[in-house]
């Protein structure tokens, strides 16, 4: 079964991740990540990362 992503506003994640609620994970490639990336958030590139997405579904809403 895919997973289903929901986008969610910005106020809401940080909501989230203040009370470890939420676990943010950026998909971008190492070098962006050490560029700039949001407090907390943990680095896994997207194409490590084994999950049952179809990419035609990502970036949709």
């Amino acid at each position: 079964m895919p997973a289903i992503l929901t986008p969610l506003k910005p106020e809401i994640v940080a909501d989230r991740l203040s009370f470890g609620r939420a676990v943010l994970v950026d998909i971008r490639e190492p070098d962006e990540f050490a560029r700039r990336h949001v407090k907390g958030a943990l680095s896994h590139p997207l194409p490590a990362l084994k999950l049952p997405i179809s990419g035609s579904s990502l970036g949709k809403r």
